[in-house]
């Protein structure tokens, strides 16, 4: 019989980082699960093909180095991520040959993979689907931009039988992110679809386990324990009643519950929220009734704006102003198209600078290190990759000089990436295969 309570954490993570400290987290909370959330910039996936790692979250793979002995060690803890985006089994397979350079190649590993259907637009539209904009209401015949992605966002359903199939890693390309919980605490305590209230209680419990872990109890599924302390964030401690109410009010808030995938939707007139003796917040009256959002898989259809490079650059605050003059020169032999072109300064380092205009605070005669970022938007990828390549040229071509500091590139080449836009839609459930793909890490390279 599985214990009364269940542990679980929720880690916000950029594509390309990894975050370390995630193992001594679960370790020291005794996780039963890990949810990897990754979240890409508006500038999407690389457009390099040469990009081994295009189509999904690069930061996993450090990652999964440090959690692998965790994995070996605590046969109990799942990990649930959205990182495969458009290639799930890809993502599987590199994680896979992580786990069996570090010998453990006998952990299950599961992709589930049909969530990409960008392929398949086209044969949705002749079988019926209406790919409408859900929240503008305009045609997709209305989208003149080429779609570069279209990505289903998962329920509980899927990842639940991913667990079922002994799955302890878990890769998806995009679920709700109440998701991987609702399924793992299904499973945990052998709730079944009728058990509203419990069901409804993982909404909220998913919002809790933003802030730090959170541990459901089997009590009807609507009882929360967010332990007070192992958070996550500093601003997740709640030390009095003001504190208490400002979480509640944050609950309440119908923005922060996410249940666009839920056949369950939240009742919280009769939330209450607690603080323990050991400090820890107890949640309770959370009320589940049924939603009408069943029938149909919300899809993210990405399109393309423009492109988007960007030069990292460490340099002197004297050596600003040749910088600025000369950047302009870098596109002046292409093709411009006034108004879908821009070029910008970011501020990087030191902080103090972020908040005023470069006028305001440079010392042409300071020799004081600074971080630049110079993006450079374009409709055209030819223009991006020649005015990146005009820039770095004439950057690494500049001499080291005595009285100033010589710029120096933060990295190595600069990438290009497309620019996209969501267009939110739905499509029928039926018209959706999905796999469920588990295998032994070892099996996923052989």
């Amino acid at each position: 019989m599985n214990p009364p309570h269940y542990r679980v954490a929720i880690a916000n993570l950029l594509h390309d980082a990894s975050t370390s400290g995630l193992a001594q987290l679960a370790s020291r909370t005794q996780l039963d699960c890990l949810q990897l959330d990754y979240h890409w910039p508006a500038s999407g996936f690389d457009c390099m093909a040469s990009n081994p790692h295009a189509g999904y979250a690069r930061g996993l793979l450090p990652l999964m180095a440090e959690l692998q002995r965790l994995l070996y060690l605590t046969p109990e803890l799942r990990l649930i991520t959205n990182a495969g985006a458009g290639a799930p089994q890809s993502c599987a397979e590199a994680v896979s040959n992580c786990l069996c350079e570090h010998g453990n190649g006998r952990i299950p590993v599961t992709a589930i993979r049909g969530t990409d259907i960008l392929a398949q637009l086209e044969e949705l539209i002749a079988a019926g689907a209406d790919l409408s904009n859900l929240q503008t209401g305009a045609a997709l015949a209305t989208l003149q931009q080429p779609i570069r992605r279209a990505q289903v966002k998962l329920s509980a359903g899927p990842i639940a039988m991913a667990l079922a199939d002994g799955g302890r890693l878990v890769i998806a390309g995009d679920y709700s992110p109440s998701a991987p919980l609702r399924a793992a605490s299904r499973q945990h305590f052998g709730w079944s679809r009728d058990n509203l209230d419990a069901l409804a209680s993982t909404l909220v419990a998913a919002r809790l386990a933003r802030l730090g872990p959170v541990e459901l109890e089997a009590d009807s599924g609507c009882r929360l324990l967010a332990s007070r302390s192992t958070t996550v964030d500093a601003a997740a401690s709640v030390s009095c009643q003001d504190e208490i109410q400002t979480l509640r009010a944050s609950l309440l808030d119908p923005k922060q519950l996410e249940s666009d995938c839920a056949s369950v939707a939240c009742d919280l007139s009769d939330l209450q929220l607690e603080l323990t003796s050991a400090g820890d917040i107890r949640v309770s009256g959370v009320r589940g009734r049924t939603s009408s959002k069943t029938n149909h898989w919300p899809v993210t259809l990405w399109y393309q704006s423009n492109y988007t490079t960007s030069v990292l650059v460490e340099t002197s605050q004297s050596s600003i102003p040749e910088l600025v003059a000369m950047l302009p020169t870098f596109a002046t032999d292409q093709p411009r198209e006034p108004g879908r072109e821009s070029l910008a300064l970011e501020w990087l380092q030191p902080l103090d600078l972020a908040a005023a205009r470069p006028t305001e605070v440079m010392d042409r005669e300071s020799n004081e290190k600074v971080r630049l970022r110079i993006p450079w938007h374009s409709p055209d990828w030819t223009s991006c990759q020649h005015w990146s390549e005009q820039l770095t040229s004439w950057i690494l071509s500049q001499p080291s000089l005595p009285n100033r500091l010589s710029m120096r590139l933060l990295e190595p080449w600069p990438e290009i990436r497309w620019n996209w836009v969501p267009w939110h839609t739905q499509v029928p459930r039926e018209l959706i295969t999905l796999a469920i793909d588990t295998r032994l890490a070892e099996d996923w390279i052989s």
